[in-house]
């Protein structure tokens, strides 16, 4: 994935978080903190999706300075 793609997912977080605080305002607390719920597995998966391509990136410079690639 790319970097503006994991960029794009952090953003989507944050717009999700913005219509739960829309829907609070308008009274629709139960429908906020449902969105919420969800937003926070979301988040979780996103966090780890990012983490684990870090790993995969820097297992892969360190792979190919070991072969003397770079």
């Amino acid at each position: 994935m790319s970097e503006k793609t994991m960029a794009d997912m952090y953003l989507g977080l944050e717009a999700l978080e913005q219509d739960a605080q829309r829907l609070e305002r308008n009274g629709q607390a139960e429908f906020a903190h449902a969105l919420r719920l969800q937003t926070d597995k979301l988040r979780g998966a996103v966090i780890t999706s990012d983490a684990i391509l870090e790993d995969a990136a820097e297992a892969d410079t360190s792979g190919a300075l070991e072969r003397g690639a770079l």
